[in-house]
């Protein structure tokens, strides 16, 4: 409303338009998604709908991953509503592990990152360093926030016997930018692929077709996260990202880059009784392991894609998003800075550790391999950590605001 507003007033019409103050409910966002999802899956008779009314709205308002996700699907969640829940001390295990770990994720990383994040985005005049420090904040930041909660909802349903979906597998060390869309919320990149691209048309079409089809839907993602054109923007810098990598793919010989990736997430099977294996699998699922090695050129220029695509998301209007991005041409760092580095480094370690851990493991619950001594040290040093740096009136979760 108050987007067309402002276009009516600079096309030179009188705009007097209320705005609807409604407050909206909590997770509006993501629950839409789940009921749409199911709509459209009786629809095109991949479900058939259920005549459960309780397992329905147990199905849409799963507590644990009611606010933010992961989206999850009817043919996965709905039949785990109608079945007896059996839950075993692996479920336990595994679901305190995930939670502690979520935990420390959100408290200890996240929420210290915060302040560095806002000393650097809040900044009139930032000097190219402070861009690139606060950047940097801010994508260990989200990831670690976000990815967070993902570990918070599957560990709270798996302590309750049921399985929700890996909403997130090691992102960051994604060799190009179509794999870190398939490692990166993929709940939403998924869903935005099944109920979006491929309604579009997907690679259907012929080439040109298939690039607006991507471009169209990248967009619309960002434009989901808000309605400003920094959102669009970071939208269409990735799709640009993704244009550019199948364009690069199809030219090499013998590959084809059109093809849409199956989702392996998609057709619900019975939790088995360890999830220590189906977190190896996923693993594979997102990514082969040839991509686990990939060179070291290609990991940095992904992630310096990517993250540069975390400063005009974060940026508080497009127009502070180009004043940073001028600012990366003046290398003048001011006294206090190395301080923010040291801050940044202590802060991002053992989530760097973690991560380089279960990479080299194939493995996101490697943590769970280890002895049982090891196993409580480690989980102990967690609690401890979240102890230590819980805050009341501590940074709420991101993605709360989407």
């Amino acid at each position: 409303m108050d987007s067309l507003a402002e276009l009516l007033t600079a096309l030179g019409f009188r705009a007097d338009l209320p705005t609807l103050r409604l407050v909206l409910p909590v997770g509006i966002s993501f629950y839409t998604f789940q009921t749409l999802s199911y709509t459209l899956d009786v629809y095109r008779r991949q479900i058939v709908a259920t005549r459960d009314l309780g397992a329905f709205l147990a199905y849409v308002s799963f507590f644990p991953q009611l606010v933010a996700g992961p989206i999850e699907r009817a043919s996965a969640l709905l039949p785990q509503f109608l079945q007896p829940r059996v839950i075993t001390r692996s479920h336990l295990e595994e679901g305190v592990w995930l939670v502690l770990w979520g935990l420390f994720k959100k408290v200890v990383v996240a929420d210290n990152l915060a302040p560095l994040v806002e000393m650097a985005f809040d900044q009139p005049a930032p000097s190219g360093p402070l861009v690139v420090l606060g950047t940097v904040a801010f994508g260990f930041q989200i990831y670690a926030d976000f990815s967070g909660y993902s570990d918070l909802a599957r560990g709270l349903a798996r302590v309750l016997g049921f399985e929700l979906r890996w909403n997130f597998r090691l992102p960051y060390g994604a060799g190009n930018v179509r794999e870190f869309w398939r490692r990166w919320h993929i709940s939403l990149s998924t869903w935005l692929r099944d109920y979006l691209y491929i309604s579009l048309g997907g690679n259907r079409r012929g080439p040109a077709r298939t690039r607006v089809n991507l471009l169209l839907t990248m967009v619309l993602g960002g434009l989901w996260h808000g309605a400003a054109w920094h959102f669009v923007v970071w939208g269409l810098w990735h799709a640009l990202g993704l244009l550019g990598h199948r364009i690069w793919e199809s030219a090499r010989p013998g590959r084809t880059a059109l093809a849409v990736p199956e989702d392996h997430g998609a057709g619900w099977k019975p939790a088995p009784q360890s999830l220590h294996q189906t977190a190896a699998q996923a693993m594979h699922q997102a990514a082969p392991q040839a991509a686990y090695r990939t060179s070291w050129v290609a990991w940095l220029l992904t992630i310096s894609f990517v993250f540069y695509g975390w400063l005009l998301f974060r940026a508080p209007s497009l127009g502070h998003a180009w004043v940073m991005t001028k600012a990366l041409g003046d290398w003048n760092s001011p006294v206090w800075l190395g301080s923010y580095g040291v801050s940044l480094v202590a802060f991002t370690t053992p989530l760097v550790a973690m991560q380089v851990w279960q990479a080299r493991r194939g493995d996101l619950l490697v943590a769970l391999t280890l002895p049982g001594w090891a196993k409580a040290l480690l989980q102990g040093a967690l609690l401890v950590g979240v102890l230590l740096f819980w805050e009341k009136g501590a940074t709420s979760f991101i993605y709360f605001q989407f």
